[in-house]
C-alpha cells in the first residue's frame, strides 16, 4: 500500500516539474535578433502588364512641358519692289482761319520829327532809319506809318493819324512817306497851295509798322502793297488803335 502511494506522489511531482519547464519556455525573455544575412540575387523580370488607358482620349491632358529655347533669327530677305501709288483721297474740310500772328510783325517806337518848327519852303523831308525794312518787305510786304500831332497847348492832348494824309482848311498840308531804299523811310511834308510855305508841321513824332510777306502790285509808297491775307488798302482804313489790337502791338 505504501509502495503505491509513493509511486503516485512521484508521478505528480514529475508532472509538476514538467509543467514548470513548459511554462518557463513560453514566458522567457526573447534573445537578440541576429545579423541580417546578405541580399539575395534579383529574380527574373515578370511579364509586362496590359497598357493603361490614354489620358488625352479621356479628356485629361497631361502636364505642359517647358518651352524650348528660341532658335537663331534667320537672315533678312531682300526688299520687295515698291507697290504702285494708290489713288489720291478726297480733300479734307477747310480748317478754321487762325488768329493773326505777330511773330513777323516789326514795329518801331515813336520817333521825334527832324523837320523845322516852321518850314518856310514849299516842302521838306527827313529820313528815319528802319534797319529791318528789307527789299522783300518793300516789294511784297505792308508798310504802315503813323504821325502823332504836337501836344495841344491848352489840353496837352495829341492825335494819331495814318500817313499819307492831306489836311485842308487852315492847315493846307500834305504828309506822306517814301520807301525806296531798304533800311530807310523818308518822311515828306508839302504845302497844298503851290508856291506857299509849309509853315508849322502838324506832326511832332512818327512811328512805322512793317508786315512781311504778301504780293506786290507795283509802286513803293506803301499805299499799294498787299500783305499775306490783308491788303494795305484794308489796313489803311483802320484806325491806329485798331491796328494795335489787330497785331497785338504795344502802345
Amino acid at each position: 500500500m505504501k509502495t503505491k502511494l509513493r509511486f503516485t506522489q512521484r508521478f505528480f511531482s514529475i508532472l509538476f516539474i514538467a509543467g514548470l519547464l513548459v511554462a518557463c519556455s513560453k514566458d522567457g525573455v526573447d534573445g537578440p535578433i541576429g545579423p541580417q544575412g546578405p541580399q539575395g540575387e534579383q529574380g527574373p523580370q515578370g511579364p509586362q502588364g496590359p497598357a493603361g488607358q490614354d489620358g488625352e482620349a479621356l479628356g485629361v491632358p497631361g502636364p505642359q512641358g517647358e518651352p524650348g529655347e528660341t532658335g537663331p533669327q534667320g537672315p533678312q530677305g531682300p526688299q520687295g519692289e515698291q507697290g504702285e501709288t494708290g489713288p489720291q483721297g478726297p480733300a479734307g474740310p477747310q480748317g478754321e482761319q487762325g488768329e493773326t500772328g505777330t511773330a513777323n510783325v516789326i514795329y518801331s517806337g515813336w520817333i521825334d520829327s527832324e523837320l523845322a518848327n516852321n518850314v518856310i519852303s514849299t516842302s521838306a523831308s527827313f529820313s528815319i532809319d528802319a534797319p529791318l525794312m528789307t527789299q522783300g518787305i518793300i516789294d511784297t510786304g505792308v508798310i504802315l506809318v503813323f504821325g502823332k500831332s504836337k501836344p495841344n497847348p491848352v489840353t496837352n492832348d495829341t492825335d494819331v493819324y495814318g500817313i499819307p494824309i492831306v489836311f485842308g482848311a487852315a492847315l493846307q498840308q500834305s504828309h506822306y512817306f517814301r520807301a525806296e531804299t531798304a533800311g530807310q523811310l523818308d518822311i515828306v511834308v508839302a504845302a497844298n497851295e503851290e508856291g506857299e510855305p509849309v509853315g508849322v508841321p502838324f506832326f511832332g513824332e512818327y512811328r512805322y509798322i512793317l508786315i512781311p510777306g504778301g504780293q506786290s502790285t507795283g509802286g513803293n509808297s506803301g499805299s499799294d502793297t498787299l500783305g499775306n491775307k490783308t491788303s494795305h488798302t484794308d489796313l489803311s482804313k483802320m484806325s491806329y488803335r485798331d491796328i494795335l489790337e489787330q497785331f497785338n502791338i504795344p502802345e
